[in-house]
């Protein structure tokens, strides 16, 4: 499956947000054929900071919106949802949940 613009657009979005101005983020293309922002995991570590920082709504979104592209490219592979989750990481715990829901509801 590769992503329609509306998921190209809203990545774009995301990594944007969380690169210096004038940043151009490039599309990465899987070997199954899923595009990626190249900065999305840069800009979800950036965003992991900001929850952390105490802050919420356009964060929570973003880590929200980032999910499903974090898991095409095989980051929950990696480290599981349940990996993700944390006591000593607000951030991090909020991701691990986040993929934990996404994963339920593939799932179903």
């Amino acid at each position: 499956m590769i992503a329609d613009s509306t998921e190209a657009s809203k990545l774009q979005e995301i990594a944007s947000r969380n690169a210096q101005a004038g940043t151009t983020v490039p599309t990465f293309v899987t070997k199954e054929g899923h595009k990626v922002q190249a900065g999305i995991i840069a800009a979800t570590m950036t965003n992991i900071d900001a929850y952390n920082q105490g802050e919420r709504g356009l964060v929570e979104e973003d880590l929200r919106g980032a999910i499903p592209f974090l898991a095409k490219v095989g980051l929950f592979k990696l480290f599981t949802p349940d990996e993700w989750k944390s006591n000593t990481n607000a951030g991090r715990n909020f991701v691990g949940i986040l993929a934990q829901k996404y994963f339920d509801n593939l799932n179903k």
